[in-house]
């Protein structure tokens, strides 16, 4: 178990449509700042059809790596939200970034130069942007992680 209590600082419902191309989920996001990498041949997914379900947002007061909050995330019955998934947070809740980014560490993008990868979600009071984190890096408090109950 977890050495403290996790528990979800939001929970958003979501209807999600795995058969929508990634492109066209981020044309609906209306982002500011797309992240171009971000797209179809680079975040496939094997999900069909049209589901609902809930998007719960965790965030820790200490710096994290993704790997624990993978961990943190799975002892508690939960998996990290995938790219339609956040997709579909964005368009569906349009200020669930501002003031917070947000990352979805379930969908990881493999660069040419052989980094790591995931989307992330930031914005301000007038604008929002959709783009790419080090799957490496040591994220600091003030970050919400996506994740979906198993």
């Amino acid at each position: 178990m977890p050495a403290y209590e996790i528990r979800p600082v939001k929970s958003y419902s979501v209807t999600v449509d795995y058969g929508m191309s990634v492109e066209e989920a981020v044309q609906r996001g209306n982002f500011a700042w797309p992240e171009p990498d971000i797209n179809s041949t680079n975040f496939p997914t094997e999900r069909k059809g049209q589901t609902k379900l809930a998007i719960d947002l965790f965030q820790f007061s200490h710096s994290v790596t993704s790997r624990w909050v993978i961990e943190q995330l799975d002892i508690i019955g939960y998996r990290p939200a995938e790219l339609l998934e956040f997709l579909a947070l964005a368009y569906q809740y349009p200020d669930v970034s501002r003031g917070h980014p947000v990352a979805a560490l379930g969908s990881m993008w493999r660069s040419r130069e052989g980094w790591y990868a995931v989307p992330d979600l930031a914005g301000n009071a007038s604008r929002r942007g959709l783009g790419l984190s080090l799957f490496s890096v040591k994220w600091v408090g003030g970050w919400y992680f996506g994740a979906v109950c198993k």
